[in-house]
């Protein structure tokens, strides 16, 4: 299940939903640098299975958990050539890594009909144990 939202421009500098408050300037300072080659971005995209709840929970409590339960990717970033699955973190490490590549399985899943796309990370701090292995499996890495 893909829930995207409504798109925004690269020239809004509202404070994404559900971004962690660290990880807000780092994106900002992404936007500020690379928000030109986007035409549009969605942000908090909902994405995956929602989590099974057993039955004798209330429905309104159902609908709640399984709504809140689903992966959220950051931002999906929309080019010309390409569709960018964007992971924010101050600090990337092993976290934000199996994040993006859970995402862009995922979001591959789905079979949208965007362009291709790309897992991508934005860090101000890389792991630097974790950069080579990020590399390798062609995620794209952006260090603002």
């Amino acid at each position: 299940m893909l829930i995207l939202g409504d798109p925004l421009s690269p020239a809004w500098r509202g404070r994404p939903p559900a971004m962690l408050d660290d990880d807000v300037p780092v994106w900002f300072r992404f936007l500020d640098r690379y928000a030109q080659e986007y035409t549009e971005f969605f942000y908090n995209v909902r994405i995956g299975t929602p989590p099974n709840v057993p039955e004798h929970y209330e429905e309104q409590y159902k609908k709640d958990i399984q709504y809140l339960g689903m992966k959220r990717i950051d931002a999906v970033g929309i080019k010309a050539d390409s569709t960018d699955i964007i992971e924010v973190a101050k600090i990337a490490g092993m976290r934000t890594l199996g994040q993006v590549r859970t995402y862009i399985d995922l979001w591959n899943f789905e079979k949208t009909t965007f362009p291709p796309s790309r897992a991508v990370i934005v860090s101000e701090i890389m792991d630097p144990d974790l950069e080579s292995t990020i590399r390798s499996l062609g995620i794209i890495l952006y260090q603002v």
